[in-house]
């Protein structure tokens, strides 16, 4: 008594679709048409589940790759947001440092720092697009 759990990917790929009834012959009459109807029914019944679950694994599908791809996204903008707050730091670093050319040691570290912070962006953009 309730939602109907998503089927298992194995269990579709087992599922083939039923095969047209090879035996196929016109309609009995008299006693043998129960069976046949029977028949009938559990063939058809059988073509209709096949393309409901193949419906159903479809969509499963389709959901599990925009979720995969949902986290990347949004992994990204925050990649991209947090290096325009770097270049905007680093364009003002560089601003001050335009005064001060005596190239004493915070003016260095922070130089270095702010590449580092670049080479790491790099990586991730790369980690996460792919090459």
């Amino acid at each position: 008594p309730g939602a109907k759990a998503p089927p298992d990917a194995d269990m579709i790929r087992r599922s083939t679709p039923p095969s047209p009834r090879p035996n196929a012959v016109p309609c009995p009459m008299g006693a043998g048409m129960d069976e046949y109807l029977a028949d009938m029914f559990r063939s058809t019944e059988a073509a209709a589940e096949h393309e409901r679950l193949s419906r159903e694994a479809r969509s499963v599908r389709a959901a599990v790759s925009m979720y995969r791809s949902m986290p990347s996204a949004e992994l990204e903008l925050l990649v991209d947001s947090c290096a325009m707050v770097v270049i905007i730091l680093n364009a003002v670093f560089q601003g001050i440092q335009m005064d001060r050319t005596d190239g004493s040691t915070p003016w260095v570290v922070g130089n270095a720092a702010f590449t580092a912070v670049f080479v790491a962006e790099l990586i991730i953009k790369v980690r996460i697009n792919g090459l």
